[in-house]
């Protein structure tokens, strides 16, 4: 069996990337996906990117309206589709752990995210390994999972989604 992934993304790099990669890279990646009857999709999104109070009045607005369609693009498709929202993305060392995801929204509604954003991040390394256990676990296709830091092994949480 061949394994193939795709990891796209603008990086915050403008707003004709971030609507040409963000938004329709990803759907262009999905219908690839779909077309090449390939199993699964994990598309990598932002927390509460489905919540526009969560973050019409933030600064990367531009950022959560292509993630928010990508997502909602994705979910109609036929495919085996998992979308992770991680939180603020950050480049310290992966713990291997995240917060339990059916508390996660609730958690970022509880904080002041313009001052206290470092609460909702996770590694990035964490995301990476969120992706290959959404890829490896039954149970995470057709499932939004939010993914920050916290202390349930990432294996774990994503085996034991809802």
């Amino acid at each position: 069996m061949t394994t193939k992934l795709a990891i796209i993304g603008a990086g915050g790099k403008g707003l004709d990337l971030t609507f040409s990669v963000d938004l329709d890279g990803a759907v262009k990646v999905a219908e690839a996906v779909r077309a090449n009857k390939i199993k699964k999709f994990v598309l990598v999104s932002a927390i509460k990117a489905d919540d526009r109070d969560f973050w019409w009045n933030g600064p990367i607005r531009s950022y959560y309206i292509a993630k928010k369609y990508a997502d909602e693009v994705i979910k109609t498709m036929n495919i085996d589709w998992t979308i992770l929202q991680p939180g603020r993305l950050l480049d310290s060392e992966s713990n291997g752990k995240i917060m339990d995801p059916s508390k996660v929204n609730a958690f970022a509604d509880s904080i002041d995210v313009a001052t206290e954003s470092e609460k909702i991040g996770i590694p990035r390394d964490d995301v990476a390994i969120s992706i290959i256990e959404s890829l490896r676990s039954a149970n995470a296709a057709k499932k939004v999972i939010p993914l920050i830091s916290g202390d349930i092994p990432i294996a774990e949480a994503i085996k034991d989604i809802k």
